[in-house]
């Protein structure tokens, strides 16, 4: 996969991870409503604002809804960490193709004859990154639902 490619899936993920985010919010919203409008319905049932049955119904009602919003409120929310996941694997991904194309450069300028300290020391720093980098975003991918730490 390309840089032009990873900066394509990643705008994609991004532009996914803000829309279920958005719907987040929204649900979580909903959720509260629906606690809140719980809340209403006991209290109607408990000073006679409503009948007992009729209190009853719409309090079953209304946590059946709680209940399939929380539902979806749980699945997006994991989908969006998994979203977030690939988007941090593709950032290590990117910056690693990144160092690659640096070390190209310093090893073709090593191999010109233009060696110095800074020089060998600057390959090195990128040979490590690099494999620092790939292990990561291997972790990444391999356990997309752990929080790899850096």
């Amino acid at each position: 996969m390309g840089a032009l490619e990873i900066q394509r899936a990643m705008a994609h993920l991004r532009l996914l991870i803000a829309d279920l985010r958005a719907r987040e919010e929204s649900l979580q919203g909903a959720c509260q409503q629906f606690r809140l409008q719980l809340r209403r319905l006991s209290r109607h049932a408990l000073y006679g604002a409503a009948s007992l049955d009729l209190a009853l119904a719409g309090i079953g009602e209304v946590e059946e809804r709680l209940e399939e919003t929380e539902k979806a409120l749980r699945r997006i929310s994991a989908l969006r960490r998994l979203a977030q996941q690939e988007l941090e694997a593709l950032q290590l991904t990117l910056s690693v193709e990144e160092a690659k194309g640096q070390l190209a450069e310093l090893q073709a300028r090593l191999r010109s004859g233009e060696a110095d300290i800074s020089l060998s020391a600057e390959v090195h720093r990128l040979e490590a990154f690099i494999a620092e980098r790939s292990q990561l975003a291997a972790r990444t991918i391999a356990h997309p639902l752990e929080t790899p730490s850096p």
